[in-house]
C-alpha cells in the first residue's frame, strides 16, 4: 500500500513546494554541509560523517541521507578549505552533491574569528521511473512527458553558495544560502521542479558552568520560499566526554540527543526524532541519525603562528605610510596575528 500511496502522489499532485536541502538534527556536528564560512573553524583538520534514516517503519522508498566532509585551516593563507558530499535519496529520486568550500579568515580579537565562505561544486538528479510499478494494462506512465514517457532521467547541474560566519570561544554566528543559482531539477517542463534557494541562520553559546560541566544551547532557522519558517531549538549538557540534551523542531518533532567522545580525538552522536506535531505521528517509528567526528591535530604554537605573521607581514601594505596609518594598521589587525 505505500507503494502505491508514493506513486499516487507523484501521478496527481502538479505542483509543490517543499524544503528540498537534506536536513540533521545533530546540524552543530556538521555546520559545514550549511555554511561553507565554517570550514577550518576547529583549527584542525576535522572529518565528519552523517547518516539519517528517517520514517522509520513507514514502508519502502523513506529518505535516507548520508554525508561526508572534511575541513582544514589554513594559517598561511589565513583561510579554512574543505570538501562535503552528501547522498540524498527517497522514493524514485536520488540526489548526490558534491561541493569545494573555501573560507577567508578575519581575526577580530584573540579568539574571535569572522569568516566569509563560498562553495562550489556539482549536483547530480537521478529519477528512477522504471522503478514505478502500475497495473500492466495502464500505460499512462509511458505516454506521460512528465514522467519522461517512462525513461530513467540523470540530470547534473553546478552549485554555487556563500555563507558568513562569526565565533568565538563563547559565542557563535552564521548566515548562509548554500545554494545561489537557481536551477532545474528534472529538465522536463521549464515552469516546474526548481531548485529553491534556502537560507539558513545558525547561532550558539557555550557555557562552562564548571571544569566538568557545559551547557551548549544552539539554534538553527531554515527559511525557504513558499513554505513556513521552520527552527530548530537543540539543548545539549556536557559532562566530562559524555553529551545528552534534546532538539525541539517547530511544528513537527522532539528529539533525544546522546554523544560520547573518546580520547580527544574521536566523537560518536546519536539522534532519535519522535514525530508528534504532525499527521505522520502515528504512521512510523520515528528517524534515526548516527554522526561520526574525528580531529586530527594540526601544529598551531603561539611560535608557529608568530613565525606566520612576521614572513606574511613582509606581503602586507606598509600601514605607516602618512595618510593611511590608521586604516592599513585595521587591515593588519585583522588578517594577520599580533598576538
Amino acid at each position: 500500500m505505500n507503494r502505491f500511496f508514493f506513486l499516487f502522489l507523484i501521478l496527481s499532485i502538479h505542483k509543490i513546494w517543499a524544503q528540498q536541502d537534506p536536513r540533521f538534527t545533530i546540524f552543530n556536528h556538521n555546520y559545514a554541509l550549511i555554511n561553507p564560512a565554517t570550514v577550518g573553524s576547529k583549527d584542525k583538520l576535522s572529518l565528519v560523517t552523517l547518516h539519517r534514516s528517517q520514517w522509520v517503519n513507514f514502508g519502502d522508498g523513506t529518505p535516507r541521507t548520508t554525508s561526508f566532509s572534511a575541513d582544514i585551516p589554513v594559517y598561511k593563507l589565513r583561510a579554512g578549505m574543505g570538501i562535503t558530499l552528501i547522498n540524498d535519496k527517497h522514493g524514485i529520486y536520488r540526489n548526490t552533491t558534491f561541493c569545494y568550500n573555501y573560507a577567508i579568515v578575519a581575526h577580530t580579537s584573540e579568539y574571535g574569528r569572522l569568516s566569509l565562505g563560498t562553495n562550489v561544486g556539482f549536483s547530480q538528479s537521478t529519477i528512477d521511473y522504471e522503478s514505478i510499478q502500475t497495473d500492466p494494462h495502464n500505460l499512462n506512465i509511458v505516454k506521460d512527458p512528465n514522467l519522461n514517457f517512462g525513461e530513467n532521467l540523470s540530470i547534473i547541474k553546478p552549485i554555487i553558495g556563500l555563507g558568513v560566519y562569526y565565533h568565538d570561544r563563547i559565542f557563535k554566528f552564521g548566515i548562509s544560502m548554500p545554494t545561489i543559482n537557481k536551477y532545474n531539477y528534472y529538465g522536463l517542463d521549464g515552469n516546474n521542479g526548481f531548485k529553491t534557494k534556502h537560507y539558513f541562520i545558525t547561532s550558539g553559546v557555550n557555557l562552562f558552568i564548571n571544569d566538568n560541566l557545559k551547557y551548549n544551547p544552539r539554534v538553527l532557522i531554515k527559511l525557504t520560499p513558499n513554505t513556513p519558517v521552520q527552527a530548530e531549538l537543540s539543548n545539549l549538557i556536557v559532562w566530562k566526554k559524555i553529551g545528552f540534551g534534546t532538539t525541539l523542531r517547530t511544528a513537527e518533532s522532539i528529539s533525544l540527543i546522546a554523544a560520547y567522545t573518546f580520547g580527544e580525538h574521536f566523537n560518536v552522536c546519536y539522534a532519535y526524532d519522535i514525530v508528534m506535531f504532525n499527521k505522520l505521528s502515528n504512521k512510523q517509528f520515528g528517524s534515526h541519525e548516527i554522526g561520526l567526528n574525528y580531529i586530527f591535530k594540526i601544529p598551531s604554537t603561539d611560535l608557529q603562528q608568530k613565525v606566520f605573521h612576521i614572513r606574511n607581514k613582509l606581503k602586507c601594505v606598509d600601514f605607516d605610510r602618512p595618510g593611511n596609518k590608521k586604516f592599513f594598521k585595521h587591515v593588519e589587525d585583522l588578517f594577520y596575528d599580533r598576538n
